[in-house]
């Protein structure tokens, strides 16, 4: 699950039991975290009745560091800089630990409820969805047709700005092009977002939070000799009342190239108990249906349920399972995982 409107990063940079203080001194302060990651899981996958398929695996599951940067300028003024780069597992190697890749890396500016970062990173439309409670198996729209997410939430070259006032944020993000060759065959051209999100109190212990995003991306057909448009609207909603939350978001995403489109509706609800502060169960299910030219078209669904313990303020493990299926290929995958992570 994914939690980054950057300025709440940046205020947790300040008090993060989770990052050790390299360096205080004269309004810079330089932290260093990060995690170990490892998680051991056990998949099967079964298509059209036949018999299941799978394996179990120990791996390194995402293991990373970072190094967070903050200059203090002038009252409520300041520079920052984060660099964050994670051990990935290979196609060949599960447990592998010399893939080795750069998660983000971006400078900004901010002050008085604004913020400014450039580079690579996760963009406003990350922080629209509400009911992702995963730590690894999520249920995602991302999940049901290769990758084509309904909203775009992150770039490898973007400026992404925001403005917080009270509960209320609004930002957006302009993506520029990654491929050295931008007229190559899928290049991506450019794109824009724009959203906002609102949480209110409503007595102790209860709160509401609204969002809404919009992003749209250019992509290179040559193919069809036009390029493809892609536009996504995505809402959520999210309830807390004491231990309790409960959530809900979905949209829409339209491919479209020329007069061929292909449509993705989605929707997921979710939630999470907090039995103790120690120990948590949380769970996700979602339903999605694409639809592709000549009438083309697959349903998925996909459930996701979990538990979590915090062995110490930085040691949790969990144990998380789930199960996607495919209506119109008869398709189901299931996964099953027990992790820990060590944080620093």
């Amino acid at each position: 699950m994914k939690k980054t409107l950057v300025a709440l990063a940046v205020t947790a940079f300040a008090a993060s039991a989770s990052a050790a203080t390299l360096y205080d001194n004269d309004g810079t302060n330089v932290k260093f975290g990060g995690s170990v990651r490892l998680l051991v899981e056990k998949q099967s996958n079964k298509v059209d009745k036949m018999p299941a398929t799978g394996h179990s695996t120990l791996k390194n599951a995402g293991s990373r560091f970072n190094v967070t940067v903050k200059h203090n300028i002038a009252d409520d003024f300041y520079a920052l800089g984060h660099y964050e780069t994670r051990f990935k597992s290979s196609a060949s190697n599960q447990a592998d630990w010399g893939n080795i890749s750069t998660a983000y890396g971006y400078i900004g500016l901010g002050g008085q409820g604004h913020l400014v970062t450039i580079g690579k990173q996760d963009v406003f439309g990350d922080n629209i969805g509400q009911a992702g409670y995963d730590k690894t198996y999520g249920v995602g729209s991302a999940n049901i047709n290769n990758g084509f997410d309904v909203l775009t939430t992150s770039s490898d070259s973007a400026v992404n700005y925001q403005y917080t006032v009270g509960g209320l944020t609004v930002g957006g993000n302009y993506n520029f092009a990654n491929e050295s060759d931008r007229n190559a065959e899928g290049a991506y051209k450019a794109g824009y977002g724009v959203g906002a999100t609102f949480t209110q109190a409503l007595a102790e212990g209860q709160s509401v939070t609204f969002a809404l995003g919009y992003t749209h991306d250019d992509l290179v057909n040559k193919t069809a000799k036009k390029n493809t448009d892609k536009d996504g609207v995505y809402g959520g909603f999210k309830y807390r009342v004491h231990q309790l939350e409960v959530a809900i978001d979905g949209g829409r995403g339209v491919e479209k190239t020329g007069d061929e489109k292909t449509t993705l509706d989605f929707a997921r609800v979710g939630g999470r108990y907090d039995v103790s502060p120690s120990l948590g169960v949380y769970g996700n299910y979602s339903y999605g249906v694409v639809k592709q030219a000549a009438n083309k078209k697959n349903t998925a669904s996909q459930y996701m349920l979990g538990t979590d313990y915090k062995l110490h303020k930085q040691v949790i493990t969990y144990v998380e399972g789930r199960i996607q299926k495919q209506k119109e290929t008869k398709a189901t995958n299931k996964v099953i995982g027990v992790g820990m992570r060590v944080y620093w």
